[in-house]
């Protein structure tokens, strides 16, 4: 008689966990998180700059707050109190509108003054331009 085993994934027990926690506090599904706590987000770039993206909606641009210290991005979302219903009892609230504070190591420093953020259709993007210092430089090479 063979006897069977399942491998254990501590992540995802801890994503389970996570998500029954988030239910018992908010009596709502929650919105999806990242590993690290947050909104999940991609973060990609090139020699010149990075580019964050990340899903923020139905928030205003004064609901969310960028900061940038070293290489180290920090993005809060704090939503207000969403929409005001009159004259009727809201009987679901899927959305979670919790504050929520990620902070992001970035691979290498950025130019903070020349940060930009836009929200549009529901997603933050943010480009942050490398900073000079950082950026790879071609070296050339004589012969003698």
């Amino acid at each position: 008689m063979a006897i069977g085993y399942q491998a254990w994934d501590p992540f995802a027990e801890l994503d389970r966990l996570q998500g029954e926690i988030n239910r018992m506090f908010t009596g709502a599904s929650p919105a999806p998180v990242g590993r690290a706590g947050g909104p999940p987000v991609r973060l990609y770039g090139n020699d010149q700059e990075l580019v964050l993206l990340t899903e923020v909606p139905g928030l205003a641009p004064e609901e969310i707050s960028l900061a940038v210290v070293g290489n180290r991005l920090t993005l809060g979302l704090k939503p207000g109190a969403g929409e005001a219903v009159k004259d009727a009892t809201v009987h679901r609230r899927e959305r979670a509108r919790r504050a929520v504070t990620r902070t992001l190591e970035l691979p290498h420093r950025v130019e903070a003054d020349r940060i930009q953020a836009q929200v549009k259709n529901g997603m933050l993007m943010v480009r942050l331009p490398r900073a000079e210092a950082d950026r790879p430089r071609q070296i050339d090479v004589k012969a003698g």
